[in-house]
């Protein structure tokens, strides 16, 4: 069993490894090309003395100490027999060789057997969201949407990958981000990592929110041209907001958990 980087000819491997997640439509063939461009991320995976491969896995650097975990698959012939646990363990030793202090991932809340791993292993649950998503714009309202600076907190999010609040940050990993106000609620816009048609509402002022709020911000998606929104938005805000103008979960709400592990700390185990 060998741990190396991806390469492109491994391309139609992963589409195979990849076929049978999420009903098929697994987002890493989409990113591939991306992934392997991208300077700051280390794509991985497992291969057997065959030449298959048994497992995928991304480290994402936001800085110097930051990391972000995503990608992990596991080909159908290689689950339930430890190599997942095997591919988060050469992560993990792949995040210390680069002097990364903390890590983050998010996941369905039905991954049960990827969150207990993870839990042994360090990982804690920090903050839990509901994700939402519009299929199709509606007209919305002619409401006014004013570009704006202000502070924020918390974490920021594109699609599912979520990181500090940091200006920095923001300017480095949102693409085509735009800070706004409409009707008193301050907005972070940014065009979805892996679906460049969808806006994303990378962070709002969740306290703001309303069906006024919702209807002026399908507008400005609207006319930006995208064709759908997404937004991963924190346990304990108003739903109705946005059920009301179409936007919906899929089994339940608050069903995505973000973690976060101080590498050091972190077992291998």
């Amino acid at each position: 069993m060998r741990f190396r980087k991806v390469k492109s000819e491994d391309y139609q491997k992963i589409v195979k490894l990849t076929s049978g997640v999420w009903d098929g439509s697994d987002y890493i063939p989409l990113v591939f090309e991306k992934w392997l461009k991208e300077g700051n991320g280390y794509f991985y995976c497992l291969e057997d003395k065959h030449n298959q491969l048994i497992a995928l896995g991304r480290l994402l650097l936001f800085e110097d100490e930051v990391g972000w975990l995503e990608g992990l698959r596991v080909a159908p012939s290689y689950q339930n027999r430890g190599f997942g646990r095997e591919m988060a363990r050469k992560m993990i030793q792949l995040a210390k060789s680069l002097d990364i202090k903390t890590l983050y991932f998010s996941t369905y809340f039905g991954n049960v057997k990827s969150i207990s791993i993870n839990e042994k292993m360090g990982f804690s649950r920090i903050e839990v969201y509901t994700n939402l998503q519009l299929d199709t714009l509606t007209s919305g309202s002619n409401v006014t949407v004013f570009p704006s600076s202000f502070s924020f907190h918390g974490f920021v999010s594109n699609d599912w990958v979520f990181f500090p609040a940091k200006a920095e940050t923001i300017v480095n990993f949102l693409p085509a981000c735009e800070f706004v106000e409409i009707s008193g609620c301050r907005i972070i816009f940014s065009r979805n990592i892996k679906f460049p048609d969808t806006l994303e509402i990378s962070w709002l002022d969740s306290s703001k929110v309303n069906e006024k709020v919702i209807r002026g911000a399908i507008s400005f998606a609207k006319s930006k041209g995208y064709k759908r929104m997404h937004l991963m938005l924190k346990a304990g805000s108003h739903l109705e907001p946005f059920l009301k103008n179409g936007f919906y979960y899929f089994e339940k709400s608050e069903d995505v958990y973000l973690y976060k592990g101080e590498v050091e700390k972190l077992k291998l185990i």
